[in-house]
């Protein structure tokens, strides 16, 4: 029987293999190698990044703000307060491999981030001429397609390493030795404060990982929040923040605070999907 290993080999290489079967066959091999870590990585690349996990760096997807004419096409929208551009800049895909996948057959004009009602406000108010004008955060297709290729190329390195250390899964299993003498896949410089692995949020539930949170929909927002035992004041409050029109007397610096200064007062894995579910809202991340 082929071994494991080779078998992953020869997926990695094959482009008609697709990157999901690739992860599956790899999640299978670190399974039966106690590879803790490496096991979590896999799982998560199949199945999206949870709540309260920091994502690796080729995760890291450059994206900017783009208003619409009013032919319907979208211009690139320079962004002066460096507080918006640090948040504009970059988009944390947490998607599973296989809706990165699906992505993959939108058309250019559907690979794009939905700017909420609240920033919506900001922006316009600031806008010259002032007006109403609609916002997206588009990326490309070449850097989804990135993700993927990454993912593989990664996968492919460490089928390698495996067979170097004469390790192959024959007959489908791995020895007591192989399993200590099996090298590790590399998965470094993490985006955010949380690793993967950090036991401080090991008890982020399946339910908070989708978080059912529809961008710039607050009945969707405030719906998972009630769902997660955040106290009916505390979501008022947020309402309150999200919902005030007072523009001229507040700068998108204060607006974020705010939003921070409300989610630093939750505790436990309340405030990690929180804090994703309004990012998700509001089509920015939120950094605290």
């Amino acid at each position: 029987m082929t071994s494991l290993v080779l078998q992953l080999q020869q997926k990695a290489l094959d482009t008609n293999c697709s990157v999901s079967d690739v992860v599956r066959h790899a999640f299978v091999i670190a399974k039966k190698l106690d590879q803790c870590e490496n096991t979590q990585w896999l799982q998560y690349e199949l199945e999206g990044y949870p709540v309260g996990y920091s994502i690796p760096k080729y995760r890291q997807i450059p994206t900017f703000l783009a208003a619409q004419n009013s032919n319907g096409t979208w211009t690139h929208v320079p962004i002066l307060d460096p507080v918006i551009e640090k948040m504009m800049c970059f988009y944390n895909c947490v998607l599973p491999i296989h809706e990165i996948i699906e992505g993959l057959k939108l058309p250019p004009e559907q690979l794009a981030i939905t700017v909420s009602a609240s920033l919506r406000r900001f922006l316009n108010e600031r806008s010259k001429p002032k007006g109403e004008t609609s916002f997206i955060r588009p990326y490309s297709r070449g850097h989804l397609n990135g993700i993927l290729e990454t993912v593989r190329n990664k996968i492919l390195c460490w089928s390698l390493d495996l067979e170097k250390q004469t390790l192959k899964g024959e007959c489908q299993m791995f020895s007591s030795v192989e399993k200590d003498n099996a090298p590790n896949l590399i998965i470094d410089n993490y985006a955010g404060a949380v690793s993967i692995g950090n036991e401080n949020t090991s008890n982020v539930s399946q339910n908070q990982i989708n978080l059912g949170v529809i961008p710039d929909n607050l009945e969707s927002l405030i719906a998972a929040l009630m769902q997660n035992d955040i106290p009916q004041n505390r979501i008022d409050e947020l309402k309150e923040i999200l919902n005030d029109s007072r523009v001229d007397s507040n700068t998108f610096t204060d607006f974020i605070t705010s939003i921070k200064n409300w989610l630093s007062a939750l505790s436990g894995t309340v405030m990690p999907f929180a804090k994703a579910s309004i990012s998700k809202y509001l089509g920015i991340d939120i950094d605290i």
